[in-house]
Parts: C-alpha cells; structure tokens; sequence
C-alpha cells in the first residue's frame, strides 16, 4: 500500500521539475507576467483545434481562477509539455532546447501509463514504474543541464538539475525501502496463511491455535519489543480464515481501539462470529453494542438484555460504565472474597 500511495510523489516531483524549469525559462523571455495574456491565446485557439484536450484542463482552470491569479504552479504536465512542444518559431520557442520533445514525450507517457493504471497492480510492477518514471526524469534533468542552446543560464540550469536529481534519488530510495518491506509483509502473510492451514487441520484444533497465538505474541520487532502489530495480522487473517477461537479478541481491538480505530461495527461482526467462544466481558460488550444500536445489525433490547443476564454469576458483578464517546457500556467486575 505505501508503494501505491507513493506514486502520487512521482506524480508531484514531475509536475514541479516541469513547472521549475518552466518558471526559470519565463524569467529569461518575458518581462513580468507577459506570458499569460500570450499563453490564454494559445490556449484558447488550442481548445478549438484537433489537439483540444492537450489544452482544455488549463482552459478551464484559467477560468476558473481568472488570469490574474492563474500561475505556473497551476500547471499540470499534460499543458506544460504541450507549451514546450510548440514550434520554435511559436511564442514560447525560445523556451525550448535541442530534442527537448522527446524528453517530454517520455515524461508524458509515464502519466499516461499510470492514468490506465487498474488498481491491481503488483508490487514489482509499481516498483517498474517507479524506477522508469524517476529515470526519465533524470534524463530531462540531464538534458537540461547539458542545453548549451537553452535560455537559461548555465549556472542556473546546473543548479536546477542538481536540486532535483537529488529528490529523485530519495524518493528511488524511499520505493526500494517499500518494496523490501512489502516483501517481507507478504512473506509473513505466507507464513501465517500455512499457520491457519495448520489449525484447520489439526485433531485438536483449540490447541494448535492457542499454540500458535503464543508464538505470535511472543515475536519480537527489529527493537526488541513484542510485534503487536503481527499478532494483530495473524489473529485477522485466522478470523476471516473462520478460525472462531480468533474472534472474540479482533473484536475486542476493535471495540477497544487497540492497534486500530474503533469500530463498534467490525467489533460486532467478530464477535457474532465467535459468539459460542466469547467470555463473559465480551458478551457484554456485544449487548452493549445493541442496546446503543452500534452494529449494522438491528436487535432488540430484550435480545441484549437477555445476553447481559446470561452473563449473570456470583463470581463477578456486572457493572455499567460510560465511554468516550458517551455511551452506556457494561462490563464485569470481579467480586473480592474474604479469605
């Protein structure tokens, strides 16, 4: 998931490096802001043309915002490529240097992949994308760097480059952390999945889990401390692998907010699941969630009040206490015996 989310920061860093070079290749060309009433009229004869849609994103925002407060970093790759794709000739041609086009054909086409991407994509394949985008970036970065013919100075084009390679380089580092850490997810996921196969085939079933739930427990982390966060993995994989004795405490994390937010909802689906495995103080905490109308099931009171009564016994007594957020909630409460 982090490899996935972090797309989005190829997606930022491309559009900034387009949108800093563009800002420096202004700066050497037009005086103040002449480049915007230029630009609305290309713009404008753009939407008209065969090629509209290389022009209708920055068309509309134009509006959108009102030219005086439209800037360069209202610019998305799609319009800044197509201004410095323009013929040299054109009015944005001094901004270019040699073969500038086909670096930003490649730029252009790392987004055009990721816009058909489904969603399903592999590790590996994010991780593909990932180094093929940064590299191409890279290389325009390079280009410009080494365009003796550009606008922008030399020292100015150097240090823009130098800037940027070095946020390529961390981010690449930032993916090849996620990708190790990914492996290592799915490789736990592996083990617990044959763990679960282990239980489930097992003569004595109860047994194996307890067995298993304790070597879990006693996982340590890369600190030292206990992996909470792998206990928490094995026991929801057992629980939706229909491990019943797994249950009652993923709904307890949830009904607590241990490890996760809560989630009165997904507290009761574990422990209607695990209902014939639930202790006394869980049983109450699944009344508790109906008789507050938490779950996205409807019960009726007497069903929670008679599940309270269940829970009757001399050993304890059942008490009601009042939660963060403001409901009536009934646990136990251990009875003190004289010795």
């Amino acid at each position: 998931m982090k490899m996935r989310n972090r797309i989005t920061d190829i997606k930022m860093l491309q559009a900034h490096i387009l949108q800093d070079y563009l800002r420096r290749a202004f700066a050497e060309t037009f005086a103040d802001d002449t480049w915007k009433s230029i630009l609305y009229d290309e713009v404008q004869k753009g939407v008209k043309s065969d090629y509209s849609r290389s022009y209708i994103g920055a068309w509309d925002k134009m509006h959108l915002l009102g030219m005086d407060h439209y800037s360069i970093d209202d610019m998305d790759t799609t319009i800044i490529s197509t201004i410095l794709k323009g013929p040299t000739g054109g009015p944005f041609g001094r901004c270019k240097f040699k073969k500038i086009n086909q670096y930003l054909d490649n730029l252009q086409e790392d987004r055009n992949i990721d816009a058909h991407a489904t969603g399903n994509e592999g590790d590996s394949e994010l991780l593909q994308w990932a180094y093929i985008s940064l590299s191409n970036m890279s290389r325009f970065l390079s280009a410009v760097a080494k365009a003796s013919d550009c606008v922008v100075s030399d020292e100015n084009r150097i240090s823009f480059a130098r800037k940027y390679q070095t946020e390529i380089a961390s981010l690449r580092s930032q993916f090849e952390d996620d990708y190790k850490e990914a492996l290592i997810i799915a490789a736990e996921e592996e083990n617990i999945i044959r763990d679960i196969e282990r239980i489930k085939s097992s003569i004595k079933p109860f047994n194996t889990y307890v067995e298993l739930s304790r070597q879990y427990l006693n996982r340590r982390d890369n600190e030292g401390k206990i992996d909470l966060l792998l206990y928490k993995k094995f026991l929801e994989i057992a629980a939706d692998a229909g491990i019943v004795f797994a249950c009652a405490r993923v709904g307890d994390m949830f009904f607590t907010g241990l490890l996760t937010d809560v989630d009165y909802i997904k507290a009761a689906e574990y422990y209607e699941k695990g209902f014939s495995h639930l202790e006394p103080s869980q049983k109450l905490s699944l009344a508790s969630i109906y008789l507050n109308n938490l779950s996205n099931t409807t019960h009726s009171k007497e069903e929670a009040m008679a599940i309270i009564k269940s829970c009757e016994s001399p050993r304890w007594e059942i008490i009601t206490y009042t939660s963060k957020e403001g409901y009536e909630f009934y646990t136990v409460k251990r009875i003190k015996r004289n010795s």
